[in-house]
């Protein structure tokens, strides 16, 4: 699958890779009936990119023209007061960071039927797990590894200074585009922070861009000791130095 888009919750799969008992149930059956269908006048399902647990993604149109990802929440829990407010905070937090490594967000309503969906830029890529897993020996090089860290800590650095800690940071949610750029995904459970707090996170997050390695960190809710675990796994060494 070209596209690839951020999840709600569960991991998003591709159609194809969807046990036979899940591909006929009613919430497939039912997002499948939306392709071909116009949300609130505007946006145009054209196809269905994957089904997870809480919500689908599809690929749409506006009726300007713009490409989107369409990620809709299952009417099931539209209709939960918290469900619904986590699943809308996933936009309204990555557009806190205004940093292009974080999906934006452009829209967001609710369907004729009630479910409530999100409009995020479409990506075209491969997830840190699929890079590695597409590796012969099944992990990143080292400098490619550097490179993804670089940029990393660069979009950590930024949501740090909004307040923001990731809280899932892991191979599945970290996104490299066909060009290069580096994108982190599911901002659904961060968690905001005070000023201070985030500014003592900032500093660490220049720490470790200055000396390019992994070290362990004790302390649970830092997003920077988590990303440097979930790099470290995919380029299967326990550290990376200069």
């Amino acid at each position: 699958m070209a596209g690839r888009v951020a999840r709600f919750g569960l991991k998003t799969p591709r159609m194809a890779d969807l046990a036979p008992q899940y591909v006929d149930d009613p919430i497939t059956q039912r997002a499948k009936m939306r392709i071909g269908s116009v949300l609130r006048g505007k946006w145009r399902i054209d196809r269905l990119l994957g089904i997870g647990g809480m919500a689908a993604v599809y690929e749409g149109t506006h009726r300007n023209g713009k490409r989107g990802a369409v990620k809709m929440l299952h009417l099931e829990y539209s209709t939960d007061a918290d469900t619904r407010a986590r699943f809308l905070r996933e936009g309204y937090v990555a557009n806190t960071v205004n940093h292009p490594g974080a999906v934006s967000v452009f829209d967001d309503d609710i369907a004729e039927d009630g479910s409530v969906f999100i409009v995020m830029e479409l990506l075209l890529g491969k997830t840190l797990e699929e890079l590695s897993q597409a590796r012969p020996d099944k992990r990143l090089g080292i400098l490619e590894t550097l490179r993804i860290t670089d940029k990393l800590l660069d979009i950590l650095a930024a949501a740090h200074e909004k307040g923001i800690v990731h809280r899932d940071l892991k191979p599945d949610n970290i996104f490299v585009m066909e060009d290069g750029t580096v994108k982190v995904l599911d901002f659904g459970i961060a968690r905001m922070r005070d000023v201070q707090a985030s500014a003592k996170i900032r500093r660490r997050a220049t720490r470790w861009a200055h000396r390019r390695s992994c070290r362990r960190n004790k302390r649970s809710g830092s997003g920077i000791a988590s990303m440097g675990a979930r790099i470290c796994g995919p380029s299967g060494r326990r550290c990376l130095r200069c």
